[in-house]
């Protein structure tokens, strides 16, 4: 779970069967806004990885963001102060990643 405001949260995935391990370089993580407005969700790797967002509430994405190679990637979106799963994913069809172990930054912010 991550909390507005607060420090980034470190999660990690793995490449090490490839691109093709769809389950292996996802990233669920809850969140509950207190209060309705718009949010900031941002991903920093410090490396030039292919991150891709996406909010997801009572099973529909109500925002995605799918970034192109680029170790900041962030997406800004309304939420009601109801449970959402934030969705965090790489998708590297030629494998241009090393296959390994990866980590990154998870961030909620108020805008």
């Amino acid at each position: 779970m991550v909390y507005t405001n607060s420090r980034p949260i470190e999660l990690c995935y793995t490449s090490i069967d490839g691109i093709q391990n769809k389950l292996g370089n996802v990233n669920y993580v809850i969140f509950k806004p207190e209060v309705a407005g718009y949010y900031k969700v941002k991903v920093n790797t410090g490396q030039n990885q292919d991150h891709d967002l996406s909010i997801i509430k009572s099973g529909n994405e109500i925002a995605v963001y799918n970034n192109s190679n680029n170790e900041n990637t962030y997406l800004s979106t309304l939420m009601s102060a109801e449970k959402h799963i934030i969705k965090v994913s790489v998708w590297d069809p030629d494998e241009y990643i090393t296959r390994g172990n990866y980590c990154f930054d998870l961030q909620v912010t108020t805008n």
